[in-house]
């Protein structure tokens, strides 16, 4: 049997720690693995005071002694210090395998140092800068470097991370994996708040508000759509978002376009059941992602859809274009423009879209890709 510990958030409101823990539930009844969360989390370690942080890194250096691989989920805002490189050197001192799952792309985190001119201000921009940027590969690609593993989930990422030094070798990717749910409960709040009648046609926006994902491009498509289209925006404010402004961006931009009576804004939505069963009334979701930002990182958001059978209509992003290599479940806009967004809504074939999206939530489902993760344990072990 493998043993393997997780350092990793867990049982806390974050996305990354939720992956993980239904990675764990899909392989409790595996004969061959045992899974265990470390019982501290990156985000309570990274605000100990100094003794309290180095009993942490002493407590997983006694807790790993029972297991054979130490799995770390990585996101640059969990690690402040020098968690990562202790983690890895711990597992690396005790003969232990140590695997990194990365979920955002370097290029996020971090922009390479450059010389912008030869003015004074030019050259102190660039000292800070590599500062930076030297702190950035102690406290991230140094360690990873020398782990023995790095899953990601988009090419974007894999080259991020090769372009700054990390063996390629080493780095294999995986697809984010949909989860199985259950899919009757119901849902009435947007046909009521939308007054839904026959022949309405629902389309939303899926997560918290943030200006990276297209919800005012979501809301300008309406106005290229028949008046029988209806937008729901399924989500609210993340409660540590930067973008607080985005809310009231919105909805002046709603009341501007005079759609008050087309759109329904469900607010901040806590229960995943509530979620899902929102997302059942709707006819497609839509992802008017950020080509930059969206091209980095993959978004998990886009399983909820999946997961939901329900049709996927979104922009071209790199991570998007990429899934769609494994199963064609993607109707991609022809560019980053919310005409073509209202283009693809006004095209798309729901009947069919929803098989697709079905057929990828059984193929890419959490227990399928759960066995592909086992086998990479013990590929390590040989």
């Amino acid at each position: 049997m493998i043993k393997v510990l997780h350092l990793s958030t867990h049982n806390e409101d974050c996305g990354i720690g939720k992956y993980q823990e239904m990675f764990l539930e899909a392989m409790k009844n595996e004969e061959e693995i045992h899974n265990e969360f470390f019982e501290l989390s990156p985000n309570q370690i990274k605000v100990m005071n100094k003794n309290d942080y180095e009993n942490a890194f002493k407590l997983l250096n006694e807790k790993l002694k029972e297991f054979d691989v130490l799995h770390i989920q990585h996101e640059y805002s969990f690690y402040w210090m020098d968690e990562l490189e202790r983690a890895i050197n711990i597992a690396k001192s005790q003969g232990k395998k140590s695997i990194v799952t990365v979920h955002t792309s370097a290029n996020v985190g971090h922009t390479k140092a450059k010389l912008t001119g030869l003015g004074p201000r030019s050259f102190l921009g660039f000292t800070k800068a590599l500062i930076s940027q030297k702190r950035f590969y102690k406290r991230f690609i140094n360690p990873m470097k020398v782990a023995d593993l790095i899953l990601v989930h988009n090419e974007v990422t894999k080259q991020s991370l090769v372009s700054r030094g990390v063996p390629e070798g080493i780095i294999k990717k995986i697809v984010i994996p949909v989860p199985e749910i259950d899919l009757s409960p119901k849902s009435t709040e947007i046909k009521e708040n939308l007054k839904l009648k026959e022949g309405d046609i629902v389309y939303a926006t899926v997560g918290f508000m943030h200006r990276f994902k297209g919800v005012t491009e979501a809301v300008r498509a309406l106005r290229y759509l028949p008046e029988n289209y209806k937008l729901a925006i399924v989500g609210g404010l993340h409660p540590g978002t930067d973008d607080i402004a985005i809310y009231d961006k919105i909805t002046d931009l709603i009341d501007k376009l005079q759609l008050k009576d087309r759109v329904y804004i469900t607010g901040y939505v806590a229960e995943d059941e509530r979620m899902n069963a929102l997302l059942r009334e709707c006819d497609a979701c839509v992802y008017p992602y950020d080509r930059e930002y969206y091209s980095n990182v993959s978004s998990a958001a886009l399983n909820n859809a999946f997961a939901n059978h329900v049709p996927v209509v979104a922009y071209p992003t790199e991570s998007f274009k990429e899934i769609n290599t494994h199963l064609p479940v993607i109707r991609l806009t022809q560019t980053f423009a919310y005409y073509e967004l209202a283009r693809e809504l006004r095209n798309l074939n729901v009947v069919v879209a929803k098989a697709d999206s079905a057929k990828f939530a059984k193929d890419f489902s959490y227990p399928i890709i759960s066995k592909e993760l086992l086998s990479i344990y013990k590929e390590l072990q040989v």
